[in-house]
């Protein structure tokens, strides 16, 4: 009898307590009777979400205003990563640091590598301080360091001041960590991977418009200061991101760690580990290739390149980032809605293994331009899309990993392994100027670089497919993500969700377990 007694107070549903009282008053299995009432609670909960859906929407109403303002604020920091590497190569022949375009991705390397060295030494901070103080406050000093130092860079004069600006804005810069960590504060769950997809899409947009703006742009304006005027146009739009945060964006922060929680502050979850790594080394391969295949552009005919020169690459680049956008907002959310975050992950990552070991071939054909253009600019914007899909399912990978209170650490940590990996990236221009001196037979030629992309990214999705969940849940506020997942890698049915008070709520998935 008290054992009914203590089920009737968690009952939630005249349902339930009509399946209780029979089975007391024929004496009956009151476990089965438990479970039958869990069924008609949770589905009658599941008409009621319906008729609401239909009435109100499929989504709640919330303010896109703040993911507006976050997508800016990406676009801004990746135009700013992005926009050197087309001219940088003229920049340090123009330095006199090298000799000819052959060798100058030795020292070009080195200048893209020092923003990531920088952003290496703060990321992890910066997470740890908008878990502590608000997300806003760091969002804001690291488009400040996309005016200033962006500025200082198109005004250089020297290599060593070149390194330095680069070096000190991606020290200055957590806005990738911190604003993955804020979306989940600002959107419904339903809502975070489409949401993550915008934010990618306007991060890879950056990144190809970028790199277009700086091969338009390089050389004109000033004589004296050839490269100024493409990082005017990103200091300018960083400073349009700062007004439209301070607008738009609240100051969100993650509730403080309790006083008797004795984790260290720079542990990462256990559940954290796999999409950490797999980010990280995912980063690296796709530093590589952006720093290599503007360089493969520029080079000459014989060595296996394009021979085009900056205003050409731009152009290259501009189409994709075009084609990559409409991609993203077209074919993107029919992925999203099919794809779970982990499988979306590995099936993008074998698509890229392909779509790297295709350039070389394109040089190959020596056709005329009307069969070459075409070729170059649907494999870049394939390419780009595949990198966008990437990119968002490992970041909801991560943030689903990782506890509310924490996940600005985690992803700020994230940011900093990942900067470590993208430092290295670069310094594959100088594997490809080898590359093209070697005199070698394939694939030790210009394929080699290529080649070894293909393998790297093929081996990434074979690891993704034994580390990564099936499916994951987004852990609540104050959950120990290290403690194992309650999480099964089937889709959840409906009564299945019965405690021992017979308060029955349906767990938190994220959207990409839904």
């Amino acid at each position: 009898a008290s054992r009914l007694e203590k089920r009737r107070q968690g009952a939630m549903s005249s349902a339930k307590f009509s399946i209780l009282e029979e089975a007391e008053e024929e004496d009956g299995d009151i476990e089965m009777a438990t479970t039958k009432a869990s069924a008609v609670d949770e589905a009658s909960a599941l008409d009621e979400d319906g008729e609401d859906g239909a009435e109100k929407g499929a989504a709640p109403a919330y303010s896109r205003a703040p993911l507006v303002a976050l997508c800016c604020g990406m676009f801004a920091n990746s135009f700013a990563l992005m926009n050197p590497v087309p001219y940088c190569g003229f920049m340090v022949i123009r330095f006199g640091v090298a000799e000819d375009k052959r060798s100058a991705g030795y020292y070009a390397g080195l200048v893209m590598t020092s923003f990531m060295a920088g952003r290496f030494l703060s990321s992890f901070y910066c997470g740890v301080l908008s878990d502590t103080r608000s997300r806003k406050f760091v969002i804001r000093i690291s488009l400040w360091s996309c005016v200033v130092f962006q500025l200082l860079f198109g005004l250089s004069t020297t290599y060593s001041t070149a390194l330095a600006a680069r070096g000190a804005m991606g020290f200055f810069n957590g806005l990738a960590g911190v604003t993955k960590a804020a979306l989940p504060e600002l959107v419904p769950p339903a809502e975070q991977q489409t949401a993550m997809g915008y934010v990618t899409t306007m991060f890879t947009f950056g990144m190809i418009a970028g790199p277009a703006v700086g091969g338009l742009l390089a050389g004109k304006g000033l004589a004296s200061r050839p490269y100024l005027l493409p990082n005017a146009i990103g200091a300018v739009l960083a400073l349009a991101s700062v007004v439209a945060v301070e607008i738009f964006l609240p100051a969100t922060r993650a509730k403080s760690r309790s006083d008797d929680d004795d984790r260290p502050c720079c542990a990462l979850p256990a559940a954290s580990r796999a999409p950490v790594a797999l980010y990280s080394v995912y980063s690296f391969i796709m530093m590589a290739y952006d720093e290599i295949y503007p360089l493969w552009l520029l080079s000459p005919v014989d060595s296996g390149g394009l021979e085009m020169h900056s205003g050409k690459i731009g152009t290259v680049m501009a189409a994709t980032a075009c084609g990559n956008v409409v991609a993203m907002l077209l074919v993107f959310p029919a992925l999203s809605a099919r794809l779970p975050s982990p499988r979306l992950f590995r099936l993008a990552c074998a698509a890229l293994a392909f779509l790297a070991l295709l350039p070389p071939g394109i040089a190959a054909l020596r056709a005329s331009p009307a069969v070459t253009w075409p070729l170059l600019i649907a494999h870049s914007v394939l390419l780009r899309f595949a990198t966008s899909c990437c990119y968002t399912a490992i970041f909801v990978c991560i943030n689903d990993s990782a506890p509310a209170e924490t996940r600005g650490t985690v992803n700020g940590l994230a940011m900093s392994v990942a900067s470590a990996f993208k430092a290295v990236g670069p310094m594959t221009a100088a594997v490809f100027a080898w590359s093209l001196h070697s005199h070698l037979p394939p694939p030790f030629d210009e394929h080699f670089v290529f080649v070894s992309v293909s393998l790297m990214l093929a081996v990434s999705a074979v690891v993704a497919a034994f580390t990564l969940p099936t499916s994951a849940k987004l852990p609540v506020l104050g959950e120990d993500a290290s403690a194992p997942s309650r999480a099964s890698t089937a889709r959840p049915s409906v009564g299945r969700f019965v405690d021992t008070g017979l308060m029955i709520s349906r767990p938190r998935w994220s959207h990409s377990a839904s």
